[in-house]
């Protein structure tokens, strides 16, 4: 599966969150299920959902990181924008 986010963090924090996250799958295999949780240190915890891509030409189900401040609602996402998809996620 592919990893999407949408954050509020800092560009570097997201980077680096998304690479060790990814580091973590390459090495241990695809063992986070969809709403478990991981982080760096004992008290972040990032939920981590296994859903639809909010890109309108990808079908399948990617990790979605929940990077972003609980207020905001999840993006249509950029392509999604730009080319009109009104899928659901």
């Amino acid at each position: 599966m592919e990893i999407e986010a949408e954050s509020t963090l800092p560009l570097d924090q997201t980077f680096d969150l998304v690479r060790k996250f990814g580091s973590h799958i390459l090495t241990n295999g695809p063992v986070v299920r969809d709403g478990e949780t991981f982080g760096l240190t004992a008290e972040q915890r990032i939920k981590v959902r296994h859903i639809r891509s909010f890109r309108p030409d990808v079908n399948d189900k990617v990790y979605w990181l929940e990077l972003a401040d609980k207020s905001m609602r999840r993006p249509a996402g950029f392509f999604s924008r730009l080319f009109g998809s009104k899928s659901e996620h």
